[in-house]
């Protein structure tokens, strides 16, 4: 008697279309190139679904302008001034210094690593917008490396919300850290599939796509001014997707006590 023949499994159907959006590397979106996705390397992003939970150490309060008469070193402020003056100095080492003003003091922006744009960008009478925190130097009162916007306008808005501060490597400024994470946001699909959708793989990839953009939201929801940054949910140390969500009013224990 002859074996039965073995019946041989098809292979599997190689799912069409490309990747996940969480799955596909940093690299595929706008402006990063190799050098800027090696320094994201270093911090463990190599994918867009590493950028969108990489969280936040801290927040930061950035939403009112301090007056810098009134800044007190070991404070972390945000200020707004015109630049009096910028010079190249050569005190121990090559730095760039800005003078800043507001009416109510002065503030020296102390640079270690600067460009020539840089410092044509910050020629004598332009207006900026910086947040760092204030110690006392052989000038007075300064910022080193203070985050810094030239405004354009009179009177540009505020933050309205606590600003993340997240954890950096050479290269990778905060600013342009916040930007790569906005663009990642945006890259995830919004929407599920239409019901005459027929490709299965594609129909499974949008709900997991909704609930990636669910989860990194979440992760780092912007907190308004005045909450404790200890109570803020999605800071660094904790994942979002084991985070508990917030009791519900039955579930609350009752104070019992008093009358």
């Amino acid at each position: 008697m002859r074996p039965a023949p073995r019946l041989k499994r098809a292979p599997a159907a190689a799912a069409s279309g490309p990747p996940p959006v969480g799955e596909r590397p940093v690299s595929a979106l706008r402006g990063v190139g190799a050098a800027l996705a090696g320094r994201l390397a270093r911090l463990g992003v190599t994918s867009i679904s590493d950028l969108l939970f990489l969280l936040p150490l801290r927040y930061e309060d950035r939403t009112q302008i301090t007056p810098i008469g009134t800044l007190q070193p070991g404070t972390r402020a945000a200020v707004e001034g015109e630049i009096q003056l910028t010079e190249v100095a050569y005190r121990g080492r090559r730095q760039l210094l800005s003078r800043l003003s507001d009416g109510s003091g002065m503030l020296t922006l102390r640079f270690f690593y600067f460009s020539a744009s840089q410092q044509h960008n910050l020629a004598r009478g332009t207006r900026l917008r910086c947040f760092g925190e204030v110690r006392r130097g052989p000038l007075g009162l300064e910022m080193v490396h203070p985050e810094y916007r030239r405004l354009r306008e009179d009177s540009a808005p505020l933050e309205q919300t606590l600003t993340p501060i997240y954890p950096l490597t050479e290269g990778v400024p905060q600013g342009r850290l916040r930007a790569l994470i906005a663009a990642a946001l945006r890259e995830l699909p919004r929407t599920r599939p239409s019901a005459r959708t027929t490709d299965a793989a594609a129909g499974a990839r949008v709900p997991a796509c909704a609930a990636l953009r669910s989860a990194a939201r979440r992760a780092r929801r912007r907190a308004p001014p005045g909450a404790a940054p200890a109570r803020i949910r999605g800071t660094a140390g904790a994942s979002p997707l084991t985070q508990a969500p917030p009791a519900r009013a039955q579930d609350r224990p009752r104070d019992t006590a008093g009358g």
